[in-house]
């Protein structure tokens, strides 16, 4: 997305509190975590069709599926910062 200003207000179609909204902060280095400390499932998708020879129509159907990253709570998360 677009960089925004410290301080400015953001107006979109949603209302979005302080915490929603990403701003950069120059002193973080990078970020240490446990390999599985951030799990998710990118997505999956299935295909399938089914035609029915009385009618001589076809159904399509496509099943979707995400998840959102969440954080477990039980490993470290650690912010390296310049001082």
């Amino acid at each position: 997305g677009d960089a925004l200003i410290n301080g400015a207000t953001v107006k979109a179609s949603g209302n979005f509190e302080e915490a929603e909204v990403y701003v950069e902060d120059d002193t973080v280095i990078c970020k240490v975590m446990q390999n599985d400390a951030v799990p998710f499932m990118s997505a999956f998708s299935v295909n399938t069709s089914f035609y029915n020879p009385r009618s001589l129509t076809e159904n399509h159907y496509l099943i979707w599926g995400y998840s959102q990253p969440c954080y477990l709570y039980n490993r470290p998360f650690l912010t390296i910062k310049k001082v």
